[in-house]
């Protein structure tokens, strides 16, 4: 193997946490959920042979400290998903959030913020995202429906421009500290 490249942030801080990474084709997205105080950011690097140069930075419209969005990022053709495990939303603590970002030319903006509907206290959804096509999943591996820590994951579809909710998956039997969702992947139609 032969390095090609090093990627680095424009604006990087030594406790960026710089890394979290997918590629896809000649488009890299990094993740470094440090970056600010913990509040996160994802950067966009596009690449043409051996050279690669930073497209965008992506960060929560709503982002606050501790969001930790970047954690987990997720790819596919002109769409980014990027998780904020830790951000509270309408004041649930930890609750979560995942970011749909979409690209047009060279520009990125944000698509959708997704929750689920049974947001809860410390349910960190965003801890694991996975997208393809028009579908997307996030997990609550830290969900107690069925037990402490039993963990879920969650489907989104979309629809034009709009994101719904689909379905919450969970294993059975499932139980506590069961963690059911901490690694999501998808592929083709789910």
């Amino acid at each position: 193997w032969t390095q090609r490249a090093k990627l680095t942030a424009s604006d990087g801080g030594a406790e960026d946490q710089f890394g979290e990474l997918v590629l896809r084709g000649d488009t890299a997205l990094i993740g470094a959920p440090g970056h600010a105080g913990n509040r996160g950011a994802a950067y966009v690097f596009v690449g043409s042979g051996s050279s690669w140069s930073e497209q965008a930075k992506l960060e929560a419209s709503d982002g606050r400290a501790d969001d930790y969005f970047g954690a987990r990022v997720g790819l596919d053709g002109d769409r980014a998903l990027i998780g904020a495990f830790s951000h509270d939303d309408a004041g649930v603590i930890e609750s979560g959030a995942a970011y749909v970002f979409v690209r047009s030319g060279t520009a990125w903006s944000q698509e959708a913020k997704l929750v689920p509907s049974d947001v809860a206290t410390e349910d960190e959804f965003g801890r694991a995202v996975a997208l393809a096509g028009d579908t997307v999943m996030v997990s609550s591996f830290h969900d107690d429906d069925l037990g402490l820590d039993s963990g879920s994951a969650y489907v989104f579809r979309r629809d034009g421009s709009t994101w719904s909710e689909e379905a919450k998956l969970t294993s059975a039997p499932n139980g506590e500290a069961d963690a059911f969702g901490s690694s999501v992947t998808i592929a083709g139609d789910l």
